[in-house]
């Protein structure tokens, strides 16, 4: 999986947005295949998201590296 983001690193991209709602936006992608979600065993735990192989095109990437852009068209 390339191109991955912690939490924090996405959390940074939308200022705006509240932790309860990013983790269930993440868990909603996740789980509608989207999203792929890497967990580092370690401590403290570390855990990755990034775009499913199916969905890292340069289009898809915007969605994930710059959400910021995006929610500015909503």
């Amino acid at each position: 999986m390339n191109g991955t983001l912690r939490f924090t690193e996405l959390r940074r991209l939308v200022p705006k947005v509240s932790q309860r709602m990013l983790t269930q936006q993440l868990r909603d992608l996740e789980r509608h295949g989207l999203v792929e979600c890497v967990y580092h065993p370690q401590i403290p735990p570390r855990v990755e998201y990034g775009l499913k192989r199916d969905f890292q095109s340069p289009a898809c990437e915007i969605c994930l590296t710059r959400p910021v852009q995006i929610t500015g068209w909503i």
